[in-house]
């Protein structure tokens, strides 16, 4: 669409993550987004945050996700946190719009998913050792106080991990699954993890990483940390169409990443391969993250307008557009 469609608005900071949070009295999102070591609370149009919190300087925002994990109606923010490597994360609540921390030092990788297009829940996965970062088994979990009880087991195929994987159904009601490869690329696996497909495209792509300080790999390469990057959201809609991000245009510095464009793309399963229904525009910007308000039909994209300067003397910035999708 045209680009004076929708919303925009510029924020001071690099963001590398975005939840959407509560609905306000007047039916506005009040978005959760985070920065690598700050989380803040901001209202749709607005820039100033409502609230927020910040990290100590050996820890590092990995992931925010907005969900009721305890069944009470009210949705908690859960924050995976790295803490010199190792995952250490969090869990806060809103009250009275004010972040406060009811739980840390949570040994789990989060992300909240809508599997096959349903409520988001909440998902989990421990952490593992050298390349295997994500080990065993992906749960469904619940929180109980400042605990976190495993539920439902999902055992993840060849590449998927819990930030990189959905299901969805075929129209004859086969369950399929979508993972991320290693290098991006998009498979789809049946129910007995067979794959099925793989794009020729790659997809998602992401800067935002944690290090873990390797000695063995300092021997090798010269340098003293392994580097394990993050990757793009895969949404599915209730229509079973799979939304994924796609960040190009990159060029790498050592391990260091930075893109140049980015884009949203619809995909739907024909029962052979998942095709192309639509996409936006590509922005002029890198995109860290993106969200789809089914319910609004909103896509939240956000985009990294101006990067850090080597000097200080500017912290970046970050707009936060919102666009309808017809």
């Amino acid at each position: 669409g045209s680009p004076r469609q929708g919303e925009i608005k510029r924020l001071d900071g690099m963001y590398n993550l975005m939840t959407p949070g509560p609905v306000d009295k007047d039916g506005k999102c009040l978005p959760l987004m985070a920065q690598n070591q700050s989380v803040v609370l901001i209202r749709e149009g607005e820039s100033k945050p409502l609230s927020g919190f910040g990290l100590k300087a050996d820890q590092k925002v990995y992931g925010i996700d907005y969900v009721d994990a305890d069944g009470d109606g009210t949705s908690e923010l859960y924050v995976t946190v790295l803490s010199s490597g190792e995952v250490d994360s969090q869990i806060w609540e809103l009250k009275n719009n004010r972040l406060v921390k009811i739980a840390d030092k949570i040994p789990y990788f989060f992300r909240a998913i809508g599997l096959a297009g349903g409520s988001p829940r909440l998902y989990a996965q421990e952490q593992g050792r050298g390349d295997e970062q994500f080990y065993g088994d992906v749960f469904e979990v619940a929180r109980k106080g400042s605990k976190i009880i495993k539920k439902k087991k999902i055992v993840m195929p060849r590449y998927g991990n819990v930030y990189g994987f959905n299901q969805f159904k075929h129209e004859s009601g086969e369950l399929l699954t979508v993972v991320y490869h290693e290098h991006n690329y998009l498979i789809v696996y049946d129910k007995d993890q067979k794959e099925l497909w793989r794009s020729n495209d790659a997809f998602g792509g992401s800067e935002l990483y944690y290090q873990i300080k390797d000695i063995d790999q300092a021997r090798r390469t010269g340098d003293d940390y392994r580097w394990y990057f993050a990757n793009q959201r895969i949404l599915v809609t209730s229509k079973q169409e799979v939304m994924v991000g796609k960040n190009d245009g990159f060029f790498v510095i050592g391990n260091a990443r930075m893109y140049k464009r980015g884009a949203v793309y619809s995909l739907y399963w024909n029962g052979a391969a998942l095709e192309e229904v639509w996409r936006t525009k590509d922005t002029q910007n890198y995109m860290p993250d993106f969200w789809f308000d089914e319910a609004k039909s909103e896509l939240l994209l956000l985009q990294l307008t101006q990067r850090e300067d080597v000097l200080m003397r500017t912290k970046g910035a970050t707009a936060l557009q919102i666009k309808k999708v017809e």
